[in-house]
């Protein structure tokens, strides 16, 4: 905002900080060729692809120095509902929330809508995924640090909560390794896996194995 030389104030510059904005009659247009290909992403089987190319629009829109509002809430709504469509994103979906936060408190000045950590650590407990559930508290954790101090830390039953979260971490990737090996075995048993082979070897030639194998050979 300028003033003039008789003391008056111009919303010059306050037009001139809007010129990047997306016009409104453009902005269903824009979506569609973003989220048309997108789909096309989904359609094939990439959801993560898709994701990405979505993510990435709003990211521009969110942008410090370029923020359009308008068209961030139009992408985020769609990345919402490719996260219903495939909810194994759920990291994704995380993730955004956490972005958003960080967002909401760049243009805040540090503070932001804990509804937003609650809902994330709520999707979290719901997916079991303890390790995405520390992620979200840390975060956090450390934005409030951030603002009033590392007495933060020293709020109660949070080093605990971290400290059962660490050890849910630990159970839960176990349980992930068996249940992987356990459908590689069972995939192995009914055929459906046919590993080329590299080389035969016979049981005397052992030690060659682990030199194949050391050399990345294979």
């Amino acid at each position: 905002m300028d003033i003039s030389a008789n003391g008056n104030f111009s919303d010059e510059d306050d037009e001139d900080d809007e010129d990047y904005l997306i016009a409104e009659e453009d902005r269903a247009d824009l979506l569609k060729e973003a989220l048309d290909e997108a789909l096309e992403q989904e359609k094939i089987g990439s959801p993560n692809v898709a994701w990405t190319m979505l993510y990435d629009h709003w990211r521009g829109y969110t942008d410090h120095e370029y923020y359009d509002d308008e068209m961030a809430i139009l992408f985020a709504e769609q990345l919402e509902l490719l996260y219903e469509r495939n909810p194994k994103l759920v990291h994704r979906k995380i993730g955004l929330m956490l972005d958003q936060a960080r967002s909401e408190g760049y243009h805040s000045g540090g503070g932001y809508d804990v509804k937003i950590i609650e809902d994330a650590i709520k999707i979290a407990q719901d997916n079991n995924r303890p390790d995405l559930e520390l992620d979200i508290i840390q975060e956090h954790a450390g934005n409030q640090v951030g603002r009033y101090g590392g007495i933060y830390w020293e709020t109660e039953g949070l080093s605990e909560k971290i400290s059962e979260l660490r050890d849910k971490i630990f159970i839960w990737r176990e349980e992930k390794r068996k249940e992987i090996i356990e459908a590689v075995v069972e995939q192995f048993a009914q055929g459906g896996l046919n590993p080329p082979l590299y080389k035969r070897l016979a049981l005397t030639d052992a030690r060659l194995a682990h030199e194949i194998l050391d050399r990345r050979e294979v």
